[in-house]
């Protein structure tokens, strides 16, 4: 925001000395001035205001800033107050529309025409440009106030106005050339759509130079309801960023009465009748402040006498309650004051940040939860398979879900997207991972890339049901070129082997992990598995579909997975267990069996672990084998046991025996028989 110096010094007397120290000393209480410029002889500030600080939007509001921090006199400005008839009934408000309180005054008889060269200069200095005498009038308010006003031409606007939410269809066309569909939005009608309120003006309305009639709005919109529209239309102007940050509403009646005198003057208009409608908000709660709070968050004593003169500078209502306590209430342009903390920042900055020792403040170290330990053991572990962590936002667009085989109306919607892109909030993880593995590719990160991240899930429900999950996806190589070994890409078991690496060091009691064909969105049917614990589902993997590669631009093979880390981190968590090195030898058995292929390797594993063999520690599957000099339908599998007992050494009869009885259950349970 642009402050004029001259513009400010009509409301507090500046010394040579206050105006040299000026950028400084609003900068150290927490104004930042980010340059200074000299505009029709003027030396002018760029002012960066905060978000909660909407009062320091306009030259008076800064001059009341200046006045508290620099200790110099306000003058406020003067305001000539009109006895005036009051009409009833052309305005009318829809209760609980978003409009508080609206005035409105016609002033007949106006001459539209350039401004005075005064206003123009004042309108340049603080970054306006010139339109016409009743327009200049508005911005000039705006600038000087910080209250946003309109004008519309009264002749075409009828017999009365109406402040409503707009109706399904109904549209307007805006000052800036450009034509607004309206839903649910707060309008000013006349019989139709006049003006976005808080927003912008229609151009059907507007003051031009056959304007002889003039009707004058002062209003006060919700901020929300204002910001709303503006976040829906993608547009902003000076006046909505004024009351999405809320203008002060004990400030409307000055703003109004100053417009009406300014408008007299500038167009020789005369004032015939003016109308209020609706009632301002409340006054600020008090708050109770005590000189406790001050010593607690300042970690600096404060004189009593000196917090009463602070909060006072400030704008706001102190009343003693007690020996170093008060009952504060804030001033109406101070909405952030809210609680005893904002006080206390009030008194700091006036009392100078530089004054506040600087100690290092006593703490201990917050224990770290249970969920927190395992969730960074899931994130080192996926560290050291290889993976590179990556954030994604939480959004996903359409095209995204559809090419996951997901439908967005199976996904949560958000009311006000920040664009096409971020239509959803994501179900799934993996659509922004292929994302960054597409982008990765392209800009040929390596020859084999791997990824992984931690993060939330929302899945529609009353209430929305937010899950926390893993990611994994991989492609490429499956490890780095070398001469000792041939290249090979990365496969399902490569990927296996991370998520059953990344479950074992999750540090919870899990069941037997178990994978089982299945069909998932966006993997391909051929090589897809669903993830399961004992009888609990917690995930899925498999090769990314062709469907999904055209969708994310991937130029080569990928494989996916996804954990569902909330049903995981829910089991026990797993016990520490120690064991001596073993003493005495371990003897092998391998097994060559033909079974069937709806049989799995892992429904064979299962079976000889369940023989109840006291000294079996290992099952693995070493070969498999499909083609001739088998039965129709069926496979080869090569199975190793390994038998060793922790007291002695095993016989090699005693290895025999275990083996038969794991052969003679797996032929009883799945139809297995020796090759």
């Amino acid at each position: 925001m642009k402050l004029p110096i001259g513009w400010v010094s009509e409301f507090v007397r500046l010394t040579a000395a206050d105006r040299a120290r000026l950028a400084r000393r609003l900068t150290e209480t927490g104004v930042e001035i980010a340059g200074e410029e000299e505009i029709e002889g003027d030396r002018v500030l760029e002012v960066e205001i905060t978000p909660n600080r909407g009062d320091l939007l306009s030259v008076w509001g800064m001059a009341r800033e200046i006045s508290a921090v620099m200790g110099v006199r306000l003058c406020p400005p003067a305001v000539r107050r009109m006895t005036v008839p009051k009409k009833r009934g052309f305005i009318q408000i829809d209760r609980g529309s978003g409009c508080r309180r609206y005035l409105g005054a016609r002033i007949d008889g106006a001459r539209i025409g350039p401004s005075p060269e005064w206003a123009v200069r004042k309108l340049r200095q603080a970054g306006y440009a010139s339109f016409n005498n009743a327009v200049d009038v508005t911005n000039l308010i705006l600038a000087e106030l910080g209250q946003p006003l309109h004008v519309f031409d009264a002749d075409k606007l009828g017999e009365s106005i109406h402040v409503r939410r707009s109706r399904p269809g109904e549209k307007i066309a805006a000052l800036d050339g450009n034509t607004y569909s309206l839903a649910d939005d707060l309008v000013i009608t006349a019989g139709r759509p006049v003006a976005l309120a808080g927003v912008i003006g229609g151009l059907e309305t507007s003051v031009s130079e056959t304007t002889r009639n003039i009707f004058l709005e002062c209003a006060w919109f919700e901020p929300s309801t204002v910001r709303r529209t503006c976040r829906r239309l993608g547009l902003a102007t000076e006046s909505s960023f004024r009351f999405e940050r809320s203008v002060d509403p004990a400030g409307l009646e000055r703003a109004f009465h100053r417009a009406i005198e300014l408008i007299e003057e500038l167009t020789g208009g005369n004032l015939e009748w003016v109308e209020a409608e609706g009632r301002a908000p409340d006054s600020p709660s008090a708050i109770r402040l005590s000189v406790e709070d001050i010593d607690r968050l300042m970690g600096v004593s404060v004189p009593p006498a000196s917090v009463r003169k602070f909060l006072a500078a400030t704008g706001c209502r102190v009343a003693s309650s007690g020996a170093g306590r008060w009952r504060v209430v804030p001033p109406s342009f101070r909405p952030d004051l809210r609680g005893p903390h904002d006080l206390v920042e009030e008194v700091s900055r006036l009392y100078g940040m530089d004054r506040i020792p600087s100690r290092i403040p006593a703490m201990r170290p917050a224990e770290r939860s249970d969920h927190v330990t395992a969730l960074d053991r899931v994130r080192r572990s996926a560290l050291s398979q290889g993976l590179t962590e990556t954030v994604q936002l939480s959004f996903v667009d359409e095209k995204s879900l559809r090419g996951f085989g997901i439908s967005p109306a199976d996904a949560v919607a958000l009311q006000n997207p920040l664009s096409l892109a971020a239509s959803h909030l994501r179900p799934t993880l993996l659509p922004g991972l292929l994302a960054t593995l597409s982008l990765n590719i392209r800009r040929e990160a390596g020859v084999s890339i791997r990824l992984f991240e931690t993060g939330a899930v929302f899945l529609p429900g009353a209430p929305l049901k937010e899950e926390l999950r893993l990611g994994v996806v991989i492609s490429g190589e499956a490890a780095p070129p070398h001469f000792s070994r041939p290249a090979r890409p990365v496969d399902f078991l490569d990927l296996k082997a991370i998520i059953m690496a990344i479950l074992a060091d999750a540090g919870r009691a899990l069941p037997e992990t178990v994978f089982l064909p299945a069909a998932v969105g966006g993997l391909d049917p051929s090589a897809c598995a669903a993830i399961r614990v004992g009888d609990v589902s917690i995930g899925c993997m498999g090769l990314v579909s062709e469907e999904a590669r055209k969708t994310f631009d991937l130029s080569q093979p990928a494989f996916a997975a996804e954990i569902s880390l909330s049903r995981v981190l829910s089991f026990e968590r797993a016990a520490v267990a120690y064991a001596a090195i073993p003493r005495f030898p371990s003897i092998r058995r391998d097994l060559s069996l033909v079974v069937g292929q709806a049989v799995t390797a892992g429904d064979v594993c299962r079976e000889v672990r369940a023989a109840g063999l006291s000294d079996l520690v290992h099952v693995d599957v070493f070969d498999l084998y499909r083609g001739d000099n088998l039965p129709a339908g069926a496979y080869a599998l090569g199975v190793s046991l390994r038998f060793q007992s922790p007291v002695r050494s095993l016989s090699d009869e005693e290895a025999n025996r275990s083996r038969d009885a794991a052969l003679a259950r797996l032929e009883r349970q799945i139809g297995a028989r020796l090759r």
